[in-house]
């Protein structure tokens, strides 16, 4: 299912991006992060952009825990594929001053919006042993996220570790 909404939910982005009012697809600010939500949802969204690639984190701070391996941007344009699975997860676009897509929760697509991240805004991780954490952090200090360990998911408990701005470096890049 997801397979055949990939050309639909890209097509949708493109004609959004032709008829933006928000200006041209943002490109060459390497290290930037998004922060926003995913609407319908209690989750949050981060995104780093270095210009040519796009990797993330996604969570709800319940169930939905996805890191977002990191992605080719093409005209602003690029999917998202989870980190572990290689599974497609939805897709952005990116334009002057934000993104805007759609990822998939549990099985179907949410739009999202995402801002630059400011203030406190971002995206975390902490490594301990097995035991991986990601929050995502609005620009009002709001977080969401989960720690894995063993396959299971439980509380993050509150955001620690630094920022992460490089979609090619722990924890977007796997191995």
């Amino acid at each position: 299912m997801l397979r055949r909404l990939r050309p639909v939910i890209l097509a949708a982005l493109m004609v959004a991006a032709g008829c933006s009012s928000s200006g041209e697809p943002k490109s060459g600010a390497g290290g930037d992060a998004f922060v926003g939500t995913v609407e319908g949802t209690d989750a949050l969204i981060g995104l780093v952009f270095d210009g040519e690639k796009v990797a993330g984190y996604a969570s709800d701070s319940m169930r939905l825990s996805v890191w977002l391996g990191p992605s080719e941007v093409e005209n602003g344009l690029a999917e998202l594929k989870s980190r572990d699975t290689g599974d497609f997860q939805g897709a952005v676009e990116f334009f002057d001053g934000g993104a805007r897509g759609e990822l998939n929760v549990e099985g179907a697509p949410f739009s999202f919006e995402a801002a630059p991240a400011t203030g406190e805004g971002g995206v975390f991780w902490s490594k301990d042993g097995d035991a991986e954490s990601g929050w995502v952090v609005s620009n009002d200090g709001e977080a969401r996220g989960l720690k894995k360990e063993g396959g299971a998911l439980s509380e993050a408990g509150a955001p620690k570790g630094s920022a992460r701005t490089d979609p090619d470096r722990e924890p977007f890049a796997s191995g």
